[in-house]
């Protein structure tokens, strides 16, 4: 084998050799070209410049090779390209002397063009996934450097087939989002938009675009959920594509009566062979294509007035095709062509594309009308139906006429075909919601509520639209849940009569609504006739010639007119009652009444009789028609009471005794329809509220109420029972009866209750609390009762009594010997008492919504002892736990009453509630089990207070025993989480050390209570000291590591037991070893944005207990040892907060703050100077936040007499985010903590900041506000809302020192001011670019900031004029006076106002209306400040014309609000 690197002549032959390698068995050129790289002792004229040409000229000539002999796809050449271009240190020391490589690049660049080198790599992209990630990494490091110099001799048409290259890469590449091929890709799209800009034949690159790369430009046109570096190349490259597609040039062609060919064909096609792709990319391609004609409308019709009603046009006509061709792709799958539909009309919309002289836009759109009411009249699919009505609505937004001929079709589709029968909610009701209350705005607006009004009602008269296998009772279940009967609906009905139907259109309307409820009834009554008439029941009567020519016509049946009049009593009821009675005159209003009550007299009684004359009749005479005369008579006293119950109408009634008596006898028999049932109860207890009744009379009108509640709720069906809330549920049949109980329960307990309390009965009251606690036996609790029952003193003694009354057989249980029994595990089940337990599982469940004050004080201690009884009872019942909840839950709210658990009891109590449970876990629903274990812990807590409380006093045997407990009972502290048996001990061990350390000294105790605690501590180390230690020596990627924070919890308090206990402390360097086993199993970790929920949890526990372990060991760890273990906590607080989610976070935080009270001086000075140090340095940027976060909450909780450190640290800080442009420029989060940081010092800690802390937080935040020509992807709204609140505590607490910078809190005033621009819609690309570059990074043009962030600034500008008292340290009594800075900054203010004035005036920006409207209030303030003289000042050398005009505007407005006092 041959040595190549005898000399430079013999190196250059092999490497310009025809072959490769260049002599059989020879290593091959590229590696000749490493070794001769690596070489650095041989040397060679230029070896890199000749290096890179052979690497370069390999590249261009043999990137169409195939497989592994293609150069471009060899990760070695680009690897030792990568190596030469950028040298590392030691080779750059190596090759000192030699040529700088950009003086020998360019030529080279010159003669090898490299852009045909990366369309080869980008075409080649169908390869191994690993591989081409590695690939492009390397390749776009090298070529970052070569391909600004390589296209200056590239040309557009070279560039186009780069980017055509890229567009196909992106469609067929693995992972796109990996940098380094997002790198290359930006590389490729600036370049080829800056060539294509340049160009002089535009129109040539756009005819081989659409020729050739139109197809895959459309597949990155289609937004899918891609990463932030995808999403970004992707929005780019769709930039590229319209600016070569949408240019002035290419415009041109589209200035004529049609569209170009080739532009349509190439749609066309493309839609053929991918219809999904090319209708999801139309509504894109069409926004862009109208803002690009308009942006250029001058250059395409000329500077005349019509040139924007020519750029509509133009943009009509794109719509029209766009038409055309979704009617071709009509049925491709997920109703996508709708969608686009949808889409396309919001950019008709946002565009303001339609105009009512445009005939063709008009014949477009109302075609699309009828398109829309033909899918809706034949469309089952709720989803498909969904999308039309989002169309529709669409249409209303553009112009209400449009939509307006078709609108009763419409309606008439809502009431039956809004959704499918059974189905509980329809995915068309929200979009079809949205469409009435467009149409309710237009006609709100228009003031013709009344034909909207008779349009609806309408649209109940039948026959109605429906299936043919409905029947009566299902198309009335359907239509009640109608969105044009729904609460929202009917809601904005009511607002809108009552807000907008004028004075001249009450009684006109109130006349037509009872006309059109009368029509139904009238047909219903000729219905019912004729029917009878048909059976041979009824007489006939000769028809008159007018009914004899209509007779021809399909009759309608009684059961259809009696749905209609539900329908339309239900619509009616909801306006009549918001008839503006109060805006007319007395003689309109009295009309008014007497039009109602004449109904209500008239056929609205009569269609109340005629249920109740069938119902009363059943028994001694055929009946027919009865579900049809119910529901009738459901929907007329259902229309009467709503308008009895309208306190503005005041309609007069007619009592009817009789009439109520046979109310009240259909309601006492139980089996008419659950509606009726409802109906009929509501209007008879109204009835005897506003009448004298006697209690005689109550007593009997309650109890078929509350019987019908029993009857149809018992112990069979309370477990089941669900009403949705909807009257058309309540139907015949069992589940019909049981809903219609439900419904009368409701009423009970929300409207009648007080009513029961005071005229019912004892049996009533007897009757409605057993069925209550039966009810809450059925309920799952969990740990938190917010909900109340305060009703009077009646029933809540009837309640408390039956309360006591059941739970009376747990006296006969003695709860010492229970309870010795069951601690002792000898406790047996006793059948007789746990089948009365299960029949009284809620007694002390509805005691949970009663205040304790309602229990008097003997039956507060006799329900704390049958509770523990019932407790443990259930215990041993196997329940699922949740009525262990209910009843603890009461002994806590006993107990937190108490202020102690101080019982007979309380030893042996606590000593079950350590006991493990045993657990099934399939059976087990782990959302019970975690209430259950709050609300376990929280009653051990409260015991362990007790007992410590007394052990303090020196009673301390109980405390004795239960710590002799836990050292004797089968602990779990070192094992893993056993599924079948939940073990509390281990928590609660936790909460008596967390007791120990925050209340008690160990000299509080006597010597008996000291030694248990002691031997608990060794009991506890023994068990947990192994079981840390495997921890620490497992496999890195063992899951031990992740489910072991239950263990290192333990560990952490036995450290923090050991402390308070002054012992010798066990092994302090399992810390160490624990957090370094963390670190190294974190490596295996998944990313955090990656995890769920079932992985981020125990990684965040144990994350927490691990920094926890650490901190607890730094308290007795040695001098020596102490900057070590600091700079530990420092590392592993910054590595874990990667890897916690947001409670975990809390809770690391909450270590620190907890252990940076008590640190010592020097290592306070030390852990801050460790975390300012790594802040200063040039770590890893990732670990910044964490670090800042770190060290505000250091500076937040200093220790005792650290002033002085701190300031000398703040005053570093501050300073280092200064002088760091990656503390202003770098990741959104960590300018966020830096804000944070600032933010806590000035609110939280004011007296720490010094004068030459202030400069410093100015610079800080001007760089902030300043300008900048690159911005994030979103605009950072918090960043905004922190600057303002910095600036807010400032002014307000430390007002000394910013007297004295006055003119830099105008500047930073005047940034955020600036900042409250918008740029104005369809600017050019330089227009555009303008503005941004006077925007900060942090704000994204397309969101500009809104009138959130301006409400903010108004009351920052208006606490400049409020008095406040300043916070320091200093003594000085003139600092304590309540000042503003009112007076001295009125020198400075203009400035402000002025900053104002041009933003107003820009003519590239806006401001909002709501952004004026809310910043109003602080402008106002600014302007008192100013005064007139300082007015006319500024008015003459500081605006111009225009800034003038805005100014009087704004100084008028001013003056209609100032305050004068004259009044």
């Amino acid at each position: 084998m041959a040595n190549y690197l005898q000399s430079s002549q013999i190196f250059v032959r092999a490497l310009k050799a025809p072959s490769d390698p260049p002599k059989p068995g020879d290593p091959t050129k590229i590696e000749i070209a490493r070794q001769a790289w690596n070489t650095t002792s041989f040397r060679v004229p230029n070896k890199g410049e000749t290096i890179v040409e052979f690497l370069l000229t390999r590249l261009l000539k043999d990137r169409i090779r195939d497989g592994a002999l293609n150069p471009v796809l060899d990760v070695r050449y680009w690897q030792l390209l990568d190596d030469i271009l950028l040298p590392s240190e030691a080779a750059e020391n190596a090759a000192a002397g030699t040529r700088a490589t950009k003086a020998w690049l360019l030529p080279l660049l010159n003669r090898t063009p490299i852009v045909p080198v990366v369309t080869s790599l980008l075409m080649l992209s169908e390869q191994d996934s690993s591989a081409m990630t590695e690939l492009y990494t390397l390749a776009a490091t090298s070529l970052a450097m070569m391909w600004p110099i390589a296209i200056q001799k590239a040309t557009p048409d070279m560039l186009l087939d780069c980017f055509g290259a890229l567009l196909g890469a992106m469609v067929t590449v693995p992972d796109p989002s990996t940098q380094g091929f997002i790198k290359i890709a930006h590389l490729v799209v600036v370049a080829m938009r800056a060539a294509f800009s340049n160009s002089s034949n535009k129109k040539k690159l756009y005819q081989s675009f659409l020729q050739n790369h139109f197809t895959k430009w459309l597949h990155c046109v289609v937004p899918t959920d891609a990463a932030d570096g995808d999403a970004t190349i992707s929005a780019d490259i769709y930039t590229a594509g319209t600016e070569i597609l949408f240019n002035v040039d290419v415009l041109k062609l589209f200035s004529d009566t049609t569209l170009p060919k080739d532009f349509t064909d190439a749609i066309e096609l493309s839609a053929l062979s991918h219809p999904l792709v090319t209708v999801g990319a139309l509504p894109k391609i069409f926004r862009s294509f109208s803002q690009s004609v308009k942006r250029s409308r001058s250059a395409l019709f000329g500077h005349a007035d019509g040139s924007i009603v020519e750029a509509r046009h133009a943009a009509v006509r794109f719509y029209a095709f766009c038409e055309t061709l979704l009617e071709k792709l009509e049925r491709i799958q997920d109703n996508a062509a709708w969608k686009t539909r949808v889409a396309l009309l919001e950019v008709v919309e946002t565009e303001s594309l339609f105009s009512t002289d445009h005939v063709e836009a008009e014949a477009s759109l109302k075609h699309v009308v009828e398109a829309c009411v033909a899918a809706l009249e034949s469309s089952t699919d709720d989803a498909h139906r969904a999308i039309v009505f989002e169309a529709l609505s669409a249409l209303v937004r553009i112009d209400h006429d449009l939509v307006d001929p078709s609108i009763p079709r419409i309606l008439r589709r809502l009431v039956t075909d809004h959704g499918r029968l059974g189905a509980e909610t329809s995915p068309s009701s929200d979009s079809a919601s949205q469409f009435l209350a467009l149409i309710l705005t237009y006609h709100a607006r228009t003031r013709s509520i009344p034909t909207h009004v008779s349009r609806i009602l309408a649209s109940f008269f039948p026959p109605l639209p429906q299936p043919s296998t409905w029947n009566a009772l299902d198309v009335h279940s359907i239509a009640s849940t109608s969105p044009l009967l729904s609460y929202t609906h009917l809601e904005k009905i009511t607002r809108a009569v009552h807000a907008y139907l004028t004075p001249g259109q009450a009684l006109e309307a109130t006349q037509e609504l009872l006309e059109a409820l009368r029509r139904p009834f009238d047909e219903y009554a000729e219905a019912v006739k004729a029917a009878a008439a048909d059976d041979g029941q009824g007489s006939r009567k000769k028809r008159r010639k007018s009914e004899q020519t209509s007779s021809s016509l399909p009759r309608v049946d009684a059961d259809a007119w009696a749905v209609s009049f539900s329908l339309t009593a239900k619509f009616v009821s909801a306006v009549l009652v918001a008839l503006p009675v109060r805006t007319v005159t007395e003689a309109v209003r009295q009309e008014i009444r007497e039009a109602i009550a004449v109904a209500l007299n008239g056929f609205v009684k009569s269609a109340v009789r005629y249920a109740l004359q069938s119902f009363f009749n059943r028994e001694t005479a055929r009946v027919e028609h009865v579900w049809e005369h119910q529901v009738l008579s459901a929907a007329a006293l259902r229309f009467r009471y709503d308008i009895l119950a309208a306190n503005e109408l005041q309609v007069p009634t007619e009592r009817d005794d009789a009439e109520e008596e046979t109310m009240l006898y259909c309601l006492a028999t139980g089996d008419a329809l659950p509606e009726w049932q409802v109906e009929l109860a509501r209007c008879l207890v109204r009835q005897a509220i506003h009448e004298d009744t006697p209690y005689s009379c109550w007593e009997e009108l309650l109890d078929p109420i509350l019987t019908v509640c029993r009857r149809n709720l018992n112990d069979s069906t309370l477990d089941v029972t669900r009403w949705s809330g909807k009257s058309s549920s309540l139907t015949d049949g069992a589940a019909g009866m049981q809903n219609g109980a439900v419904a009368l329960l409701h009423l009970v307990l929300d409207r009648w209750l007080s009513i029961i309390d005071t005229f019912g009965s004892e049996s009533q009251h007897q009757l409605l609390s057993s069925l209550l606690l039966e009810i809450c036996a059925l309920k799952s609790f969990g740990t938190r009762f917010d909900q109340g029952l305060t009703p009077s003193t009646s029933f809540t003694a009837q309640l408390l009594f039956m309360v006591n009354t059941q739970t009376q057989f747990l006296d006969q249980v003695d709860v010492a010997q229970l309870l010795s029994r069951t601690v002792s595990s000898q406790a047996g089940r006793q059948e007789t008492l746990q089948s009365e337990i299960s029949k009284t599982n809620g007694a002390f469940a509805i005691l949970l919504y009663a205040p304790i004050e309602y229990i008097s004080r003997n039956l507060r201690q006799v329900f704390v002892r049958r509770a523990i009884v019932m407790d443990v009872q259930l215990g041993l019942s196997g329940s699922d736990r949740s009525g262990n909840i209910a009843v603890r839950g009461l002994l806590y709210r006993l107990f937190t009453f108490f202020g102690s658990a101080e019982s007979q009891v309380t030893r042996l109590y606590l000593q079950y509630l350590l006991r493990p449970a045993a657990v099934d876990p399939e059976a087990v629903d782990w959302e019970i089990m975690e209430d259950y274990t709050d609300i376990t812990l929280d009653l051990i807590e409260t015991h362990f207070q007790t007992l410590l409380a007394a052990a303090e006093k020196g009673s301390d045997d109980d405390l004795v025993a239960v710590l002799k407990g836990l050292q004797e009972g089968q602990s779990s502290l070192s094992s893993k989480t056993n599924k079948h048996r939940l073990d509390v001990s281990v928590p609660a061990i936790g909460r008596f050390v967390g007791l120990l350390m925050s209340k008690y000294p160990k000299t509080a105790f006597k010597e008996p209570t000291i030694s248990s605690i002691q031997a608990l501590y060794e009991h506890v180390v023994r068990q947990v000291q192994p079981a840390v230690t495997s921890l620490v020596t497992c496999d890195r990627n063992n899951t031990e590591v992740i489910e072991g924070a239950n263990v290192l919890e333990v560990w952490r308090q036995c450290v923090l037991l050991g402390i308070w206990l002054s012992s010798n402390p066990p092994d302090l360097s399992l810390g160490k070893r624990v957090a370094q086993a963390v670190t190294s199993a974190a490596a295996s970790w998944p990313a955090l944005a990656t995890m769920s929920e079932e992985i981020l949890r125990p990684i965040s526990e144990t994350c927490c207990a691990t920094l926890g372990i650490l901190l607890a060991e730094l308290q007795c760890a040695q001098k020596e040892d102490r900057e070590s273990q600091l700079g530990m906590i420092v590392a592993a607080y910054t590595m874990f907060s990667e890897y916690c989610d947001d409670e975990g976070q809390d809770d690391l935080d909450d270590h620190v703050r907890k252990a940076a009270r008590i640190l010592s001086t020097g290592d306070f000075s030390f852990v801050l100077g460790i975390a300012l140090e790594a802040l200063a340095g040039h770590g890893n940027v990732r670990s910044f936040p964490s670090l800042v976060s770190f060290s505000t909450i250091l500076l937040h909780d200093a220790p005792d007499g650290t002033l002085k450190i701190v300031q000398e640290h703040l005053t570093q800080y501050l300073e280092t985010f200064v002088n760091n442009p990656i503390f202003c420029e770098g990741p959104v989060e960590l300018r966020l903590k830096v804000l944070a940081f600032v933010n806590t010092q000035c609110s939280d800690r004011p007296a720490y900041i010094r004068p030459i802390n202030l400069m410093t937080i100015w610079s800080l935040i001007s760089k902030l506000l300043s300008g900048s020509s690159t911005h994030d992807t979103e605009t950072s709204y918090p960043i905004f809302d922190e600057i303002v609140s910095i600036l807010s505590a400032l002014v307000r607490l430390r007002r000394d020192l910013v007297l004295n910078t006055l003119p830099h809190l105008c500047i930073a005033l005047r940034g955020l001011i600036q900042c409250l621009r918008s740029p104005r819609p369809q600017l050019g690309a330089k227009q555009l670019k303008l503005v941004t570059d006077t925007l900060p990074r942090w704000i994204h043009a397309a969101q500009p900031l809104g009138s959130d962030e301006s409400r903010a600034l108004s009351r920052l500008l208006t606490t400049l004029a409020a008095k406040s008292v300043i916070r320091t340290y200093s003594a000085r009594t003139d600092l304590q006076k309540p000042e503003s800075l009112a007076r001295p900054l009125s020198k400075h203010v203009a400035y402000v106002i002025q900053s104002y004035v041009e933003a107003m005036d820009d003519p590239l920006c806006a401001v909002t209306s709501n952004v004026r409207r809310e910043l109003q209030a602080g402008l106002f303030v600014l302007c008192d400040m100013l005064n007139e003289h300082g007015r006319d000042a500024l008015m003459v050398s500081g605006l111009h014309a225009g800034g003038k005009v805005i100014m009087k505007a704004l100084w008028r407005e001013y003056e209609k609000q100032r305050y004068v006092g004259k009044g």
